[in-house]
């Protein structure tokens, strides 16, 4: 800091967004060069919550940006999601169990062959993923999107080089719950 900017810290300034009178230099750090002062006119508080606002927003755009290219190109994503199906052994394999362990937990199946690859009963593996809830979790927001949590994968699938590999990593001991925007910044990297 600049020895001028030390004697502002004892002089307080206004907001011109919220109002309240804050320490200048301490709760307003930005500057203008326009101001007299040289620091902006809006506190730090001010400016955190515009930048929050101009990110949800700009995501909010690019989520619904998305949803209209998939909506455009949905037959090109089926079809490249088939042809993969086809060709490719262990990723429909992936695809079919995760639905069984998501269906199960839905109530929609009750499948005797679901049940031998998670290692437990159904309600033993509610009961398991209820036991690593974060604060917020609750079934009512299970699935996926915004605010909502889903099944993670402590050792992905993805790195599974055989069927019997896969079954493994389906097991209750690999599965946890987990945030699913945190989820997918985790991808398929392994994390304790």
């Amino acid at each position: 800091m600049a020895e001028s900017e030390y004697d502002n810290l004892n002089t307080m300034k206004q907001c011109a967004r919220c109002g309240k009178h804050k320490v200048l230099g301490l709760d307003f750090t930005y500057k203008a060069k326009t101001n007299r002062d040289g620091f902006s006119s809006w506190c730090n508080a001010c400016h955190s919550e515009k930048r929050l606002i101009r990110y949800a927003d700009s995501c909010e755009e690019e989520k619904a940006r998305n949803r209209e290219w998939k909506s455009k190109n949905k037959s090109k994503i089926n079809a490249q999601v088939k042809n993969r199906k086809e060709n490719d052994v262990m990723f429909k394999l992936r695809g079919n169990l995760s639905g069984r362990i998501y269906c199960a937990l839905k109530g929609k199946s009750r499948s005797i062959s679901t049940l031998i690859m998670l290692g437990c009963s159904l309600v033993e593996f509610k009961l398991h993923l209820e036991s690593l809830f974060q604060p917020g979790m609750t079934w009512e927001n299970y699935g996926s999107g915004r605010n909502k949590w889903n099944i993670d994968h402590r050792h992905p699938l993805s790195l599974a080089k055989s069927e019997k590999e896969l079954y493994k990593l389906n097991h209750h001991s690999n599965l946890r719950p987990m945030w699913s925007q945190d989820n997918l910044k985790k991808g398929n990297r392994i994390e304790q």
